[in-house]
């Protein structure tokens, strides 16, 4: 699932505060409905060094 969304504000702190008040309304929507987000991993593999 892919959303995008405008602000009408260049004004960078109005700008979060309506990208931080769209995504808590997304949130408990997207659970209703059974989607899982994804969320960033990192995997570390380490190997041994030769003796």
């Amino acid at each position: 699932m892919f959303i995008s969304f405008f602000t009408n504000t260049t004004v960078w702190a109005e700008y979060l505060k309506v990208w931080q008040e769209i995504n808590l309304t997304i949130m408990p929507i997207s659970e209703e409905e059974g989607i899982k987000l994804a969320y960033p991993v990192q995997r570390i593999f380490l190997e041994e060094a030769p003796a």
